[in-house]
């Protein structure tokens, strides 16, 4: 890709409005910048969701505690049944002896997909109600505001978008952030059951979630990328000059 020549909204007589940003701050965003953000976008929704509801966070943070244990101990117990199978040789004696550690692993997979069902019907619960605590927020805010203010386009047209995308995005932020926390729980007991098996398979592990972990934050510039993009041309197009 090229240098762009233009910035990404807005044309001589058509500046940026301010809601958009922080949108094009995101699309220009690094690896770095993003990762240095991550904490505070991360405090942001466990905010939301602890205000919300206290039981429903707390529940869920549990669940995904409970799945990371699953993972691991399903990966020891397949590391086991491995061990005890190609060791020496698969024979008719050792598979016997080793149905015990499958059964192990059998039950292990069991409780994670149960523990991955009890996360969603939670987030099921949650998910909507802060939604809707986002919606009487917003409401809230905007009785608040004096009457004049909608003159201003910039204004009415952020309240506009606030209205319609601001609990939804809210919502997808908490969405996202309990993704993430599962992801990191994931890896984290994979982690830890791989230095247990061997401290070098440790860094092994941890560099292959690396190429995810980019793949996503790229994804994520590219969609702001054509948010921005999308609204330049609505915005250019509905201009006298456009």
């Amino acid at each position: 890709m090229g240098e762009r020549s233009a910035p990404l909204i807005g044309t001589d007589d058509i500046t940026t409005p301010p809601w958009a940003a922080s949108y094009e701050e995101t699309a220009k965003a690094g690896v770095v910048a993003v990762a240095r953000t991550l904490p505070r976008t991360v405090g942001f929704a466990v905010a939301w969701a602890w205000q919300t509801s206290r039981t429903l966070t707390l529940l869920t943070a549990a669940v995904q505690l409970a799945a990371g244990a699953a993972t691991a101990f399903g990966l020891l117990a397949t590391a086991a049944v491995f061990t005890q199978l190609l060791e020496e040789g698969p024979t008719p004696e050792r598979v016997v002896a080793a149905l015990p550690s499958i059964a192990l692993v059998v039950a292990a997979g069991a409780a994670r997909g149960l523990l991955d069902a009890a996360v969603a019907a939670v987030d099921g619960v949650l998910l909507p109600r802060v939604e809707q605590r986002v919606e009487h927020t917003l409401h809230a805010a905007v009785l608040q505001v004096d009457l004049a203010a909608f003159d201003d386009a910039d204004f009415a047209e952020l309240v506009e978008r606030a209205g319609s995308m601001a609990p939804m995005r809210v919502r997808g932020v908490v969405d996202d952030t309990g993704a993430l926390v599962a992801s990191l729980v994931s890896v984290g007991a994979a982690v830890v059951t791989a230095a247990i098996l061997h401290p070098l398979l440790a860094p092994v592990v941890l560099f292959a979630a690396i190429p995810h972990g980019w793949a996503s934050a790229r994804s994520a510039r590219l969609m702001f990328d054509w948010i921005v993009r999308t609204n330049s041309r609505r915005r250019r197009s509905a201009s006298p000059a456009g």
